[in-house]
């Protein structure tokens, strides 16, 4: 069976712009389950972490920025010439962001992203990517690359902004079953998520 994503749900959890994103944070948590992900705030330099709650206190007290792991997605679609972009991506999220942040502390970001993926909505871009970027000279960020097309039943790109979908896109429902994982992972995090807002309210360049 295929469903539409209904416009209601979508208005109220997120909307088609930050449907992507929601599905790689999603995918990326379901990988690493016994650690703690947390997606951050649109100030942030970055677009989540995670860390394994027993290094909590190290992590606070002793600013060890080694337990925990910074994690940026892209989604990338349509011209092929886009994908020469991935090196300009990658510098840009090679180096923190600590310095001539604005009173909003936009883009704060304490160190280098330790993972950035890149995701693509088909088959025919994913191994475009794969023959055309060598993964291996990337350290800091690595670089994963992450084909999304098992997840749609229909893509429909929004004309004024390619990168994002729009009205008409149709999910596998096996997707359905992710979210509601990832839902009830985040619930059940939620102690710890109060914790960590309150952490990064405090200090936007949380841990150091």
């Amino acid at each position: 069976m295929r469903r539409t994503i209904p416009k209601s749900h979508i208005n109220k959890l997120m909307d088609f712009r930050n449907l992507p994103e929601a599905l790689q944070h999603a995918r990326t948590a379901a990988k690493n389950p016994n650690e703690y992900y947390h997606i951050s705030d649109s100030h942030q330099g970055y677009d989540a972490f995670s860390f394994n709650e027993d290094n909590i206190e190290q992590i606070i007290h002793e600013k060890d920025i080694s337990l925990v792991t910074f994690l940026e997605k892209k989604m990338l679609s349509g011209n092929v010439s886009k994908y020469g972009k991935i090196p300009k991506i990658a510098k840009k999220y090679s180096v923190p962001h600590t310095e001539g942040l604005d009173k909003n502390f936009c883009g704060a970001r304490p160190c280098p992203v330790d993972q950035l993926e890149i995701g693509v909505y088909f088959q025919e871009d994913y191994n475009i990517l794969l023959e055309t970027t060598d993964l291996s000279k990337y350290e800091k960020p690595s670089i994963i690359i992450e084909d999304y097309s098992d997840v749609f039943a229909k893509v429909v790109l929004n004309p004024k902004d390619p990168g994002s979908l729009t009205h008409g896109t149709l999910i596998n429902d096996s997707v359905l079953e992710q979210f509601k994982w990832f839902y009830h992972f985040l619930a059940n995090n939620e102690e710890m998520c109060l914790r960590v807002n309150k952490l990064l309210a405090e200090n936007a360049l949380f841990p150091l």
